[in-house]
């Protein structure tokens, strides 16, 4: 009977679920580019979440997010799961538990050019077999500021989901699309409190008991005294260990026998044992033993560093609370969403031990309409307990002098305390502010002292000025201001400037000296002007402006300043290398050759986007530059390799081959060195050294004899390898980067090249490797590691290449320096041979790469996707080449063989996906006939195929427009969509109103089939319809006749059968000019059809 019980407790404990938070991000506080973030709420039966990004996007700052940006632009989300373009976080449970998931909430926040759709997936498997998708395909538009609550997900459902051993890492994936600039952004966070969080259980599943966690009395709090916390366990007999010092208790920790005295802030944590049972898990309760502040008069507080012994409370709660900025304690409600009220309490002071207390302090606003729903106050109470609500005090306002405009800091005057009596006296600023109408308020230079109300007194705003500063034979500086006040003066207030700056009451007359006369022993606040004279060299100034008056000890204001004198750019400090790789991986290597050390702080790196002319992403680059070194930047997303050689990471590397990068001296703003040509958008990218789109792709390395910089990129490019500033290498070499070989005044051997290039092939290679220097001796090496003179293998011959290698290569000849290595990577791999692209279209679609050994005919190419369009004997297929695999340049119908490349399906629309480039064009100026279609005949085997369809009426818009959009076309047959192509020659021209024949592409979108014109010269105009003729069926001699009308303005007639009038095709029986056809019994069919021709 007890082990029957025993059984029944286990199925209790195994079944009962308490739904709560289990796992959850808060990313207040983060910059946003952090690469990974661990979850900030995390259930202790779980291993710890982190959330991270996929490979195809970019970390991107947004402060208090999670942030990426480098999303496809225009992309899919085809696009996003191939292109890797999501968030990702696991979840796990620890040995013996199961976790089910019940909920997912999460904040959003988009750029303008963001992502505008997003999608949750989850696998079990790590998306080793794709993930199953959780949510619809969510559109999402805001770009409000702090982001939106997205609608709660309910995952209680997904049984898969449910009571997940820990043998099982749960994966979920955001994934977000249709970007419409890759420097967009998409983020988690923004707001308050959790940014994303997961719902769920995490139970206990294994077959031992586990101890009731130990609980506290009582519980975990602030408190204004000390507290006496007893623990107890709800398991029978269980012992409870604990520990004071924040280390988690073992069974080696105190034992608990009786109450535990908390007399301070402290966190007690406690765990129960009990002979039979696990272990409990580790409670956790923060005691906070709050204690009022005390001050003596004289009390000073100018906020230099924090709130200093000032005491914050927030009756509105924690979302806006007084905090510090700019040396002063400021509060602010703006975007709070609710009525503000927070209180900034100074110590208690004794107000019983003087007799003339005086307070004074400044001010400052902005925003807001001032009034009883919006305000800054001072108030004091003599029975407040110092901490807690101020609401259970009784408080009496002090009326103060607050400014009276926004934006200027203002002097409260001399605020009279003699009245106010009491041992325990505490002074409070309240903000009070309702939702709509909030004033950003600061306070600082808070002074309560003892003042005889005879006393002569000269208030002073400050005590320092800084930052006067022009450039030489540019000056005076700018003016800066103070304030003065006086009382129970009995002569003028004296103001002396200090050497090399003037002061002045009005703006208009500046001098050495002024002097405020009182009037009644006062001085009403007056605005005194400070600048830094003219005239003066190169060079900092300092000095001490005094004020004094009768009776009245000296004061003193710090001044310093500045005089600039401009510095020359630093011709030899130039681009030594850029790397446009693979995914993110771009660097660039800025080199000092000037043989000094030169202050980078004068130099920036600006980026030019798509032939923009104006400047993008900048990198304010800092510290210094030793003479021969070199300064390395880096995208944050590039590989490990490239970031453990960079100095700095940066946006301005967001470039992919088309946008020019500039080093600007930024006294000036002179470029004096660049990549590209500014205000120039190449196409794809530049070429360099005679190789085209090398600024994609590729490495550039700057040549050693070069020796500075260059704005004449026409001239550092160059035509051939021997007039070119750079030698251009092959995708993804870092070889160089971190240093650089510089020696102006040598002459070098022209660094080798190979010949087929290195990339992917799907058969052996013979490769030959040459040099542009008469003469030059070769030596290579195919095992990775750099030829010498006396090592490697000297090159004789064509290299064969059978499998993986990577080759590289050094010249030597004599009179020169040796160039540089090359290096070459060949991946040789298998595929499978396919002759004919109706073959082709048989196989499966995957990871498989297969050849196509057969030629096939280029029908159509566009810049979209790099794709083309391919045609031979026996069917057509679309090359989608996103990736730009295919580096050679074809003309339209030309004949291309040997293309390689894997199956994809898009929308239903059958791809092949080039994984290498196929090489020069194999024949040119072939000639394929579209075959003539009807649309209702079109089925998914004609996809990509150039057909001609007749009599075509298109319908939807008076224009045909520049981007790829649907139109309708209809036939006598069917309709179907016209899909056009972005940047046809036929945009912006009208549509035909009357039908036309129609040469087309055959597309397909879904379960639809659609086609596209490809320029306007496909457009066939046929100057009217003519007639249907009517036709007569007869029997003569056995035979059938048809007959027909003659039909006005034809030339002949078009005689077709089929046995089928849904057919994919009619069979033409012939042509004749007479208006009747006699048809033989081995020609019979069930249908027939007469079309007159013009």
């Amino acid at each position: 009977m007890k082990k029957l019980f025993f059984i029944l407790l286990l199925s209790l404990l195994l079944v009962s679920v308490a739904w709560g938070q289990i796992v959850a991000w808060d990313f207040d506080g983060n910059d946003g580019n952090e690469v990974t973030v661990d979850a900030t709420t995390n259930d202790t039966n779980l291993n710890i979440s982190s959330i991270s990004r996929g490979a195809g996007i970019n970390p991107s700052n947004l402060g208090n997010a999670y942030s990426a940006s480098a999303f496809t632009p225009s992309g899919t989300k085809t696009d996003a799961i191939t292109g890797n373009d999501y968030f990702q976080f696991t979840i796990k449970a620890d040995e013996n538990y199961q976790v089910s998931l019940s909920t997912l909430d999460v904040t959003l926040r988009r750029s303008s050019t963001g992502p505008n759709t997003f999608a949750w997936q989850y696998s079990l498997d790590g998306f080793a077999t794709g993930g199953i998708d959780f949510s619809d395909d969510v559109s999402y538009t805001s770009t409000s500021t702090n982001g939106e609550a997205q609608a709660q997900l309910d995952l209680s459902g997904i049984s898969v989901l449910q009571n997940v051993a820990s043998s099982t890492t749960i994966t979920i994936r955001l994934y977000a699309w249709g970007a419409s600039a890759e420097g967009g952004t998409f983020a988690i966070g923004r707001l308050s409190g959790n940014d994303l969080a997961i719902g769920g259980s995490v139970i206990y599943a294994g077959s031992t008991p586990i101890a009731e966690a130990p609980t506290f009395n009582p519980p975990a709090g602030n408190y204004i005294s000390a507290q006496s916390v007893i623990l107890s366990s709800a398991t029978p007999g269980a012992a409870i260990y604990y520990t004071l010092n924040g280390d988690n208790p073992t069974d080696g920790s105190t034992l608990y026998t009786s109450a535990i005295q908390i007399t301070e802030s402290t966190t007690v944590k406690a765990i129960a044992y009990a002979t039979g049972y696990i272990p409990s898990s580790v409670a956790i309760a923060e005691y906070v033993i709050e204690t009022a502040n005390h001050a003596t008069i004289p009390y000073s507080q100018t906020f230099d560093t924090d709130l200093g012994d000032t005491y914050s409370y927030s009756v509105s709660g924690p979302t806006k609370t007084w905090y510090h900025t700019d040396g002063a304690a400021a509060v602010n409600g703006f975007n709070s969403g609710d009525t503000e009220e927070d209180w900034l309490i100074l110590p208690g002071l004794n107000m019983n031990l003087n007799q003339y207390e005086t307070m004074i302090f400044d001010t400052w606003g902005l925003h807001g309409t001032p009034g009883e729903d919006n305000y800054l106050k001072l108030y004091y109470s003599t029975n407040y307990a110092g901490i807690g609500d101020p609401g259970s005090a009784i408080w009496t306002e002090i009326p103060f002098t607050a400014p009276a405009e926004p934006d200027v800091w203002a002097n409260s005057g001399l605020l009279d305390l003699s009245a106010i009596s009491g041992t325990d006296v505490f002074f409070a600023f309240k903000y009070y502010a309702v939702s709509g109408n909030y004033t950003y308020w600061k306070v600082d230079n808070i002074d309560i002292y003892n003042l005889d109300p005879n006393q002569a007194v000269v208030t002073v705003s400050t005590s320092a000025l800084s930052g006067f500063t022009y450039e030489i034979d540019n000056g005076p500086s700018a003016s800066q201001s103070f304030t003065v006040t006086g009382v129970n003066l009995s002569g003028p207030i004296s103001i002396s400037a200090p050497a090399n700056f003037k002061i002045s009451s009005n703006e208009l007359m500046w001098g050495g000296s002024v002097n405020l006369n009182p009037v009644g022993g006062t001085v009403a606040e007056k605005i005194i002007y400070v600048r830094m004279d003219s005239g003066l060299s190169g060079g900092t100034y300092s000095g001490d402006i005094t004020i004094s008056s009768s009776g009245v000890a000296n004061q003193s204001i710090a001044l310093s300043g500045s005089v600039t004198v401009p510095s020359a750019p630093v011709a030899n400090l130039f681009f030594s290398e850029y790397i446009e790789g693979s995914s993110n991986n771009k660097a660039l290597e800025v080199y000092n050759a000037s043989g000094a050390d030169v202050n980078l702080a004068d130099y920036k790196l600006v980026l030019y986007s798509n032939g923009a002319a104006t400047p993008g992403n900048t990198l304010q680059m800092e510290g210094t530059l030793a003479a021969g070194a070199v300064y390395v930047v880096a995208n944050a997303g590039s590989n490990q390799a490239i970031l453990e050689l960079a100095d700095v990471t940066s946006s301005v590397t967001y470039y992919n081959g088309d946008d020019a990068v500039a080093l600007v001296y930024v006294p000036d703003e002179s470029i004096i060195d660049q990549i590209g040509e500014i205000g120039v958008d190449p196409g794809s990218a530049w070429p360099v050294a005679g190789v085209p789109e090398a600024t994609v792709e590729h490495t550039l390395i700057r040549k050693p004899t070069v020796a500075t910089g260059n704005t004449d990129w026409a001239l550092q490019q160059g035509t051939n390898a021997e007039d070119s500033e750079w030698i251009v290498m092959p995708q993804d070499n870092i070889d160089d980067l971190g240093t650089h070989t510089y020696n102006p005044g040598a002459q070098y051997a022209e660094m080798p090249v190979f010949d087929p290039p290195a990339g992917t092939y799907f058969s052996s290679v013979s490769v030959t490797i040459t040099s542009t220097t008469a003469g030059a001796a070769i030596r290579y090496t195919t095992d990775g590691t750099d030829p010498t003179a006396t090592t490697g293998t000297l090159y004789s011959g064509p290299v064969s290449i059978s499998s993986t290698t990577t080759l590289k290569a050094i010249a030597y000849a004599g009179g020169y320096e040796p160039s540089l290595v090359n290096t070459a990577d060949y991946t040789i791999t298998s595929s499978t041979q396919v002759a004919d692209i109706a073959t082709l279209r048989a196989q499966t679609t995957g990871s498989n790469v297969y050849t196509l050994t057969g030629e096939a005919i280029l029908t159509f190419q566009q810049s979209s996707r790099n794709q083309k369009y391919i045609q031979d004997a026996t069917g057509a297929i679309l090359i989608d080449d996103n990736a730009g695999n295919i580096t050679t340049t074809y003309n339209l119908y030309d004949g291309i063989t040997g293309i390689s490349g894997t199956l994809t399906l898009y929308s239903n629309l059958l791809q092949f996906v080039p994984v290498a480039d196929p090489g020069e064009a194999t024949s040119s100026n072939n000639v394929v006939e579209p075959e003539v279609r009807t649309l209702a005949s079109l089925s998914a085997v004609d996809q990509a195929k150039l057909i001609k369809v007749m009599n075509v009426t298109i319908t939807g818009a008076a224009t045909f427009p520049p981007n790829a959009e649907n139109l309708t076309a209809t036939d006598p047959t069917a309709s179907l969509t016209l899909r056009t192509f972005q940047g046809a020659d036929y945009a912006g021209t009208a549509i035909p109103t009357d039908p036309v024949n129609l040469t087309c592409l055959v597309g397909q979108y879904s379960d639809t089939m659609q086609i596209g014109h490809r320029f306007l010269s496909d457009i066939e105009e046929i100057g009217g319809q003519l007639a249907s003729p009517v036709v007569d069926l007869s029997l003569m001699d056995n035979m059938l006749y048809l007959g027909w009308n003659a039909v006005s303005g034809a030339s002949s007639y078009r005689v077709e059968a089929a046995d089928d009038p849904y057919a994919a095709t009619f069979s033409v029986l012939g042509t004749t000019t007479d208006p009747g056809m006699l048809i033989t019994p081995s020609s019979a069919k069930k249908f027939y059809r007469v079309i007159a021709l013009p």
